[in-house]
């Protein structure tokens, strides 16, 4: 008995068509959706990659910007010391005796930031704003700020005149002096 049965031209194609739907197929979920899938990790790798280089660029910025700092302070010869860390104590005590003079101040004290990763230097940014009975005594308290013996940096200064003031003129009267400061200190 011969059980084999020769298939007609129609069901040819159709098992035809049935293979090439199994090869597209098993294409498709095997070779295709796994290359796809590759690609969108690599894609996700990369732009968290990216990030990560962008914040580490920034904070390779700030570090320069930090180390330019002190090296402008050294440069300037004779540097002021650079107390252990946690001088704060010692450094309110010295603005009280350079604001002694002001009717009325504020400090601002921002959060303590390390110089860098490999640094043992921390930096202590302050903002200090305080009125002076005129514009002499502004200048001087300025420049005692800037004479600290402790080292510290003077960044951003105004000096306006008070709002209780009647004068148009700064050199006569009050004055309001705002300085944007920065005292380093060094970790034991």
């Amino acid at each position: 008995m011969n059980n084999s049965k020769q298939f007609s031209r129609r069901e040819k194609i159709l098992l035809l068509i049935l293979a090439l739907l199994v090869l597209g197929s098993g294409y498709y979920f095997f070779v295709h959706r796994t290359v796809v899938d590759s690609l969108e990790r690599c894609a996700q790798q990369t732009e968290s990659l990216n990030t990560d280089i962008t914040i580490l660029t920034a904070k390779k910025q700030k570090q320069d910007e930090m180390q330019k700092e002190l090296d402008e302070i050294k440069a300037q010869g004779n540097p002021p010391i650079v107390p252990d860390y946690d001088n704060l104590d010692k450094e309110i005590s010295y603005l009280y005796g350079v604001l002694s003079t002001t009717f009325d101040y504020k400090l601002s004290v921002q959060s303590v930031q390390k110089a860098s990763d490999n640094s043992n230097i921390v930096r202590r940014s302050m903002t200090l704003s305080f009125t002076c009975p005129d514009y002499d005594e502004a200048k001087l308290a300025i420049s005692k700020l800037q004479n600290s013996p402790y080292c510290c940096r003077l960044g951003a200064t105004s000096i306006t005149r008070s709002t209780t003031k009647t004068s148009r003129s700064i050199m006569e009267g009050a004055v309001v002096v705002t300085v944007n400061m920065t005292f380093f200190e060094h970790i034991v």
